[in-house]
């Protein structure tokens, strides 16, 4: 059921008089709803209908230090600092109901007491509960400032992490404006201090305003001394707020002209060029929409019969499907996309790197799921990233091409968020059993090394929920565009769960026998024995066909292989993707055979 305001009422306060709007979900027989929104409004609610930059502050409640006094944080100190700049400013505060970052009071509590008997900071402590170092939902933010006819708001802040759920919501934000709490003058313990400290450093925090270098930790830096609320990265005027540093940059494609041309990178023809090219557009319209889930292109080799690997799969010789026109298209598809999504049984046989190494681009971020933890830090794909050279070539011209390319590459990974010392490059999502399970050096290996380490739901077959994983990249990373790329169980996943916006697939001429195909689709989970794993094929009881349900399907031949680019069951069917005539080569717009996957 939608919330929606319950009752309002003014009230005079010390910051001065208000109105107080309750908004929840209305219970039977008019009984108090569970959860409440307080919305605290300093300006007369007809006159914020229309507004943009509307000062605002989403305060999540912490009972310990606004109620009891506690001195382990400083969130009492940041409400009223927040509460006395938005009466000045006629701004808006939104009371949320999320104690402890949402694990509740109760759970809040048993992460106290782990901080305080094992030494472990915020973040470590809830993962040792099985419980995620994030799990607020900002949901019914979108439905208050839409009922309050607000366009757009300058909000009070040092969380990325709320930036970034917030303008997935669809929520417009001009600006951020810090909150920073004096040490000196509030008697905040050292405990808050070195709480603040783990905030900066494990969770991006920004506890500093315009003119202040933001560090990655503040493991010797003192805290600020003078509190307030003060202004920090404002947009210019000739730049949109998706271009400001708290959110993704846009990606561009590389042409054909661009890639190297030295095996094993190849050119691309014109009709894939133009497809890439619709794809950003795409990838770019959803990101505008504020949707809370990113776009998700499913791509994948496969043979003649529908494998995608030999019959014993990772654990038999690795073969190799795609050409290497094939190959470089992939490569393209990768530097399309924010993330890139593997499963732990991939990571295992293949060792793949994950990166863009082909054609110029930023490598995307590695995402495994991975419900038994089993990723090593030896793996490829959780290595910080390097340098990324692309091919050399005997040719002058080419070579001056690759040059010029790897240098405008350097300098584009110099501002991108994964290059950022907050930003991973790498993350495992697993599930909050195995986190109870795990001995806690495990998760602090990795989280070590700069690998995030997501708690996501578990789906009805006991593995990483591929829906939870995306939603929880979107909402805490910002990631606007995934790209699954397998193996079997993660591509049934992503079919069986309608979730891709796009479908490419590229087929090999050649025949496999028995081998590995996409696993589970149609397969009842109560007949699927629990695995843990995101990509552990599981013994189909039933044979089904999965209706992929593709629209506009297109062929096209890309060295000795075949294209199948088409629409998936997510995509939105009035996105303007034009294919000009006489592009697809020996398909066009013909509905493929190969659409019902």
């Amino acid at each position: 059921m939608p919330i929606s305001c319950l009752s309002d009422c003014t009230m005079p306060t010390t910051h001065g008089r208000m109105t107080v709007r309750l908004y929840g979900e209305r219970g039977a027989d008019n009984a108090d709803p569970r959860h409440v929104w307080v919305v605290c409004l300093w300006a007369n609610s007809t006159t914020l209908r229309g507004r943009e930059r509307v000062h605002m502050r989403v305060h999540d409640a912490c009972l310990t230090s606004e109620v009891l006094g506690s001195l382990k944080c400083d969130c009492a100190q940041q409400l009223r600092l927040a509460q006395h700049h938005l009466a000045q400013q006629k701004g808006i505060l939104i009371y949320s109901p999320q104690e402890g970052r949402g694990i509740g009071l109760v759970n809040k509590i048993a992460a106290y007491a782990l901080q305080e008997k094992q030494g472990l900071d915020t973040v470590d402590a809830n993962l040792a509960l099985g419980l995620p170092d994030e799990a607020r939902n900002y949901a019914p933010v979108r439905v208050i400032l839409d009922d309050l006819g607000v366009r757009s708001v300058v909000l009070l802040t040092n969380n990325p992490f709320k930036i970034g759920a917030l303008r997935a919501l669809g929520i417009r934000i001009e600006q951020r404006r810090a909150v920073l709490v004096s040490m000196s003058q509030s008697g905040t313990s050292e405990e808050c201090q070195n709480y603040l400290r783990a905030k900066a450093s494990r969770m991006g925090h920004r506890l500093y305003g315009e003119g202040e270098a933001e560090r990655g930790s503040l493991p010797e830096r003192n805290l600020p001394e003078q509190p307030g609320c003060v202004e920090c990265e404002a947009p210019p005027a000739e730049r949109s707020v998706e271009e400001m540093p708290l959110s993704w940059p846009s990606r561009s494609m590389p042409s054909a002209s661009a890639a190297p041309t030295s095996s094993p990178s190849a050119a691309l023809p014109p009709a894939c060029t133009s497809h890439l090219s619709c794809l950003q557009s795409d990838i770019d319209a959803h990101a505008a929409k504020g949707d809370a889930m990113p776009f998700v292109t499913l791509t994948y080799a496969q043979s003649l019969d529908g494998s995608i690997a030999g019959p014993l799969g990772g654990s038999g010789p690795r073969l190799m499907l795609s050409g290497n026109e094939s190959m470089t298209l992939t490569h393209s598809l990768r530097a399309a996309h924010d993330a890139i999504l593997v499963g732990s049984g991939t990571l295992l046989a293949d060792d793949p790197q994950l990166n863009v190494r082909l054609v110029p681009g930023r490598s995307p971020l590695r995402v495994i799921l991975d419900g038994r933890l089993r990723s090593r830090l030896t793996a490829k794909a959780l290595r910080p990233p390097a340098a990324e050279p692309f091919p050399a070539s005997t040719s002058a011209s080419a070579a001056s091409t690759s040059a010029a390319a790897a240098s405008a590459s350097a300098a584009a990974a110099s501002s991108h968020p994964l290059g950022h010392p907050r930003r991973p490059h790498a993350v495992v999502c697993t599930l909050a059993r195995t986190l109870r399970e795990q001995p806690a050096a495990n998760v602090h290996a990795l989280r070590a090394a700069g690998v995030r380490v997501l708690c996501v739901d578990e789906d009805a077959r006991g593995r990483p929920c591929l829906r939870s994983a995306l939603r929880q990249l979107r909402l805490q990373l910002g990631v606007r565009s995934a790209m699954i790329e397998g193996g079997a169980t993660l591509i049934g996943s992503c079919l069986e769960t309608r979730l891709a916006h796009r479908v490419i697939v590229t087929i090999a001429p050649k025949m496999l026998v028995n081998g590995l195909r996409p696993a589970t689709l149609g397969s009842s989970p109560s007949c699927a024995p629990a695995s843990a794993d995101a990509d552990t094929p599981l013994p189909s009881t039933s044979l089904a066909v999965a209706d992929a349900s593709l629209k506009r399907v297109h062929t096209f031949c890309l060295g000795e292989d075949v294209v199948l680019w088409a629409d998936g069951p997510a995509a939105a069917h009035d996105v303007s993707e034009q294919i000009a005539a006489g592009q697809d080569e020996g398909g066009g717009a013909q509905r493929s055979p190969m659409a019902r996957l």
